[in-house]
C-alpha cells in the first residue's frame, strides 16, 4: 500500500497499466474539489468519521495504543494530577472521599478454612503482625496492611499506576516494598522490547520492569514481573502503563482554580476601593469628580484615592455629583452554578456521583437514593479490584510463608479468604439495618451477610457478646459471695437472663 491509502496505484502488480490510470488520486480529488460534495458531512455514512467538520476542532488520536499513550503523556498527566491534589481542595476531597468510601479503615481478612481452630490461628497471626505494625509489613515502615490500601488507591488514581514488590525478612516472614510509578521508566531506551519501563515479550506480556532508585537517576534494577504487583486499571488493551483517573478533568480543575483566583482578585480590588463617585460630567472629562486637598500655601492640588483614606482631605463636588459605597457585582448569579458544573465533571472523572463525594446539596429523595445505589456499585467494584490486585495476593503470600516457616499449621484450603468491608453507603442507617435484621430473622439472608453490609465482623461480635456475658456472670457471682446475698444473674441483668425452656408437650 502507498503511504497515503487514498492514493491509488497507477500500475497493476503484473506491470500493465491499471484501468483509469492517469487520473488524480482520490485524496487529490477531495483536496481540489473535483468530486463535488465528497467531503461534505451529509455524504458520510458516519458523520463522526469525518475528521474536519464545520465548527469543530479536528481530533487526532493514534490508532495504536503505544502511540496513543506514551511515557511523556503518562508523566505529564501524573504531574498535573499531583499538582491538583496538592492545591485544589475539590480534587483532594474527591480523591480522599473515594478512598474512604471504598476501604474505610481497611479491608480486614477473614479466613474461610473449614477448621475453625486453624481459621482463628490464621486470622490472629495475620492481624497481629500486619494490621498493627508498619515495620513488620512495609520495608519503608510507612504503612501497615490496612493503611496501605488507601495509599494504593490514591497513588493509582493520581499517577495512573503503582507497584508493590514481595520481599521476605530474615525469618522468612512476608513483607512489601512499595514503588511509585515515577521510579519505573526506561529513558533513552533503544531496545524495542522495552517500553516505558516495561519489557514486553512477543505475546504482549510484561516480563520485567526497570526500577530506578531515584526519579531521573541512572542506577536501575531489572526486576522480574512475577515478583511485582502492578496496581493499574486496564484503561485500554495495549496500554503498558496506567493513566491518571483525573485525566479527563485536569483542564476543568485548572479552570476552576483560575476562576476562583480571578474572583478573589476582584474581591481584593473591591476592598481597596470603598467608595465610588458618580458625576454627570464623567463622560466628558473621563475621570469623574476631582479630589483635592489643601497644600502648605493654601491652594488645592490633585489627590489620589488612597490619600483620601489615610490623611485629611476634602472633595470638591458639584451639586449633581454623589458618592456611594462601592458594591462588588462579581461574581454574578451564574458563577456558582457553573462552578458546580465543573465540580460535577471532576466527580464524574473519578467515578461516583458528585452528590456522594461532594456532599451538602441535593441529598434527599428517590433520585439521591438511586445515586447512592450507583455509587455503591462503583465502590464495590473498586474493592474487588483492590482485593484481586493486592489484598488476596498478599494474604496468600504471607500465610504460605508462615506455613513454610512452621509458624502456622497446614490445611488443604489454607488459601481461602474473605474480606470484611466498610458498611454500605446509606442515608438512613436505622431503617436499612432494621430491614436487614428482618430479612435475617426470616431466613432470607445470613447474619454474616448482615455483618458485612453494616461493616462488622460477625465472628468477632459473637466473641465479644459471649465474653461479656461470661464476665458479667462472674461479677455477679463474686459480688453475691462477698456480700453473702444469694442473688442471681437474672435478677441483676434481667434482659440478659436465659429464658426458661418450653415445657415438653404431653404425648
Amino acid at each position: 500500500m502507498p503511504a497515503n491509502s487514498n492514493d491509488l496505484p497507477t500500475k497493476s502488480k503484473r506491470g500493465g497499466a491499471r484501468t483509469g490510470a492517469g487520473r488524480k488520486s482520490l485524496g487529490a480529488q477531495i483536496a481540489s474539489g473535483v468530486v463535488a460534495g465528497i467531503a461534505a458531512i451529509e455524504n458520510r455514512s458516519y458523520e463522526a468519521a469525518e475528521r474536519y467538520q464545520q465548527n469543530r476542532h479536528p481530533v487526532y488520536s493514534p490508532t495504536s495504543p503505544r502511540l496513543d499513550f506514551q511515557a511523556y503523556d503518562r508523566t505529564e498527566l501524573a504531574r498535573l494530577a499531583w499538582w491538583a491534589y496538592n492545591n485544589s481542595p475539590e480534587t483532594r476531597r474527591g480523591i480522599d472521599a473515594t478512598c474512604r468510601y471504598t476501604v474505610g479503615a481497611g479491608l480486614i481478612p477473614q479466613s474461610l478454612v473449614k477448621d475453625t481452630t486453624i481459621r482463628t490461628q490464621y486470622e490472629t497471626a495475620f492481624r497481629d503482625r500486619y494490621t498493627t505494625n508498619a515495620f513488620a509489613f512495609d520495608l519503608a515502615a510507612r504503612d501497615n496492611f490496612l493503611t496501605a490500601q488507601t495509599s494504593i488507591l490514591k497513588h493509582t488514581m493520581l499517577a495512573g499506576d503503582f507497584f508493590g514488590q514481595f520481599v521476605l525478612d530474615t525469618n522468612g516472614g512476608a513483607m512489601m516494598r512499595f514503588i511509585p510509578g515515577e521510579n519505573v521508566a526506561s529513558p533513552g531506551e533503544t531496545d524495542a522490547a522495552w517500553f516505558d519501563g516495561a519489557k514486553i515479550n512477543s505475546n504482549g506480556r510484561t516480563i520485567a520492569w526497570r526500577i530506578y532508585e531515584a526519579v531521573g537517576g541512572n542506577k536501575a534494577t531489572e526486576v522480574p514481573a512475577e515478583s511485582l504487583l502492578h496496581f493499574v486499571d486496564d484503561h485500554r488493551k495495549g496500554y503498558v502503563r496506567g493513566t491518571s483517573h483525573l485525566a479527563p478533568a485536569l483542564n476543568d480543575i485548572r479552570d476552576t482554580m483560575e476562576m476562583i483566583g480571578f474572583t478573589k482578585q476582584a474581591f481584593k480590588a473591591a476592598a481597596q476601593h470603598p467608595f465610588a463617585i458618580f458625576s454627570p460630567d464623567a463622560g466628558k472629562i473621563g475621570l469623574g469628580a476631582a479630589l483635592t486637598q489643601a497644600n502648605s500655601s493654601g491652594n488645592t492640588q490633585a489627590m489620589i484615592i488612597d490619600q483620601l483614606d489615610s490623611s485629611v482631605g476634602r472633595m470638591e463636588m458639584k451639586p449633581t455629583d454623589r458618592i456611594e459605597h462601592y458594591k462588588n457585582e462579581h461574581p454574578g448569579d451564574t458563577f456558582e452554578p457553573f462552578m458546580d458544573f465543573l465540580q460535577r465533571r471532576i466527580a464524574w472523572a473519578l467515578g461516583p456521583a458528585p452528590e456522594i463525594i461532594f456532599t451538602g446539596k441535593n441529598t434527599g429523595g428517590v433520585d439521591f437514593r438511586a445515586k447512592l445505589a450507583d455509587a455503591q456499585i462503583f465502590f464495590d467494584s473498586r474493592r474487588n479490584w483492590l482485593v484481586e490486585k493486592f489484598c488476596r495476593p498478599f494474604w496468600t503470600f504471607a500465610i504460605w510463608h508462615e506455613i513454610e516457616a512452621g509458624r502456622l499449621p497446614y490445611t488443604e484450603d489454607w488459601y481461602r479468604v474473605g474480606w470484611q468491608t466498610p458498611p454500605d453507603v446509606t442515608v438512613d442507617f436505622g431503617r436499612d439495618f432494621k430491614t436487614l435484621c428482618t430479612l435475617a430473622n426470616e431466613g432470607h439472608i445470613s447474619s454474616d451477610t448482615v455483618g458485612r453490609l453494616v461493616g462488622i465482623d460477625p465472628d468477632a461480635e459473637d466473641d465479644l457478646i459471649i465474653n461479656r456475658a461470661i464476665a458479667r456472670r462472674k461479677k455477679v457471682e463474686a459480688a453475691a459471695k462477698a456480700a453473702g446475698v444469694p442473688i442471681t444473674f437474672g435478677e441483676v441483668f434481667a434482659g440478659d437472663a436465659m429464658p426458661a425452656p418450653a415445657p415438653i408437650p404431653a404425648a
